[in-house]
């Protein structure tokens, strides 16, 4: 097959793992297959990857041939036309071990119409993630008990969420409860959106597909959200700057004892955490209001060939290999979290990482996003709504009408 050119060129989320990983895995790549294209990537934030993406138009004018790509941007570049199909280069008897490979969880949001257009390689669904040793401690059960006449426990509801996490600032200085990502960056915020709503039972995708967030659920959980991250007593001060990232970075050099985040920044303190974080990491369902089950908001990336690649077949020959089994644990050994199956119950990974398990569990009540065209548009003004939430004394109630008006006239 003749080649445009001999450089593969791959748009990359910023995180470390994701560079040292795909560093290792072409060169594996190039020892094996023998070719003579050269790895040519950029790695960019979150928005910057947005708008290398969509508003500059990578995808289609040749910019990239291979992306990685949120799940919640799929819909998005489907509606554009600016990914790749992949099913005809999955051939026919590979179909099968395709479904078979992933949860049903991890293969939604980039199926339509039995096309598919994108193959996982990172996840974590959220869930609490905190500090075993310091909820096991006989002396802080012991103050615990002293304060509540309750014993000290991994908090199941959000009065006890807050409960917990103002006790264990109240034990040192510059040691916080937990912490927030709060930065608005079209992602972390939402998301925190999402739990409040979710795990109090809200629906906002209406059937018709339009969305509806001036419901009860919705008030009720932002005006909890803002007394949180108002608190001073409770939460981290530098919370309204920490994106996902970050938030772990504060967990793993222990300055909170419990976060709600990405399990993959659980495997990280694991992994990379001051010696009193590692081997103290434990994970569980997040806190709901006490009367609805827990969800886990599931966001996962994809490696996805853009459109306007010239090298497709090359592409895919590299994301199929980048995929396997074997560098699946390679991208988790290196701080990612690899989303086969298999890798789930991997010996060496559940060694290293000993709640890797329970991912499984996690994506047994994973909820994404709303698979919609419009969602960019929803998250962007639900981000402005999160930003007064927490920056002002606004009403929750007259927020949440103004949000919903900018919400139907613009979507």
């Amino acid at each position: 097959m003749q080649y445009i050119n001999k450089k593969l060129r791959v748009a990359v989320r910023k995180f470390t793992p994701f560079e040292n990983a795909l560093e290792k895995i072409w060169h594996s790549f190039k020892v094996q297959t023998n070719t003579e294209f050269e790895l040519e990537y950029s790695s960019m934030d979150l928005t910057e990857l947005h708008q290398s993406l969509f508003e500059e138009g990578g995808l289609q004018n040749g910019s990239w041939d291979i992306v990685q790509l949120s799940s919640d941007w799929v819909s998005e570049a489907f509606n554009k036309g600016a990914i790749e199909d992949l099913a005809p280069f999955i051939a026919q008897n590979e179909k099968e071990v395709y479904l078979q490979n992933w949860p049903p969880s991890l293969r939604r949001s980039q199926t339509f119409e039995n096309k598919i257009y994108g193959i996982p390689f990172h996840d974590g669904p959220e869930c609490m993630i905190y500090r075993t040793d310091l909820f096991e401690s006989e002396e802080n059960k012991a103050k615990f008990k002293a304060l509540f006449a309750e014993e000290l426990e991994v908090p199941k509801s959000w009065g006890k969420f807050l409960q917990v996490a103002t006790f264990f600032s109240s034990l040192q200085q510059g040691f916080y409860g937990t912490a927030l990502a709060a930065f608005p960056d079209g992602h972390n915020a939402v998301y925190d959106f999402c739990i409040q709503a979710w795990s109090r039972g809200g629906v906002f995708l209406r059937k018709d597909n339009s969305i509806n967030i001036d419901i009860p659920q919705i008030v009720e959980g932002l005006n909890f959200y803002r007394d949180f991250i108002q608190s001073k007593n409770s939460i981290h001060p530098q919370s309204k700057n920490f994106d996902s990232v970050r938030l772990g970075q504060a967990f793993a050099n222990g300055e909170i004892a419990m976060m709600i985040n990405w399990f993959g920044f659980a495997a990280y303190a694991q992994l990379e955490g001051l010696p009193k974080v590692k081997n103290n990491v434990g994970v569980c369902e997040i806190p709901t209001d006490g009367e609805n089950k827990s969800i886990s908001p599931n966001s996962y990336w994809i490696y996805s060939i853009a459109k306007g690649s010239q090298n497709k077949h090359i592409a895919y020959e590299f994301i199929s290999f980048a995929t396997n089994q074997i560098n699946d644990c390679i991208l988790t050994l290196e701080g990612g979290i690899g989303c086969r199956l298999t890798t789930y119950k991997d010996e060496e990974i559940n060694r290293q990482i000993p709640f890797f398990n329970q991912l499984e569990i996690l994506h047994s009540y994973a909820t994404e996003l709303p698979n919609l065209p419009q969602w960019a548009s929803v998250a962007h003004h639900i981000d402005n709504l999160m930003l007064q939430v927490m920056n002002t004394n606004t009403p929750i109630e007259l927020l949440v009408k103004e949000t919903q008006k900018l919400i139907s006239n613009n979507t």
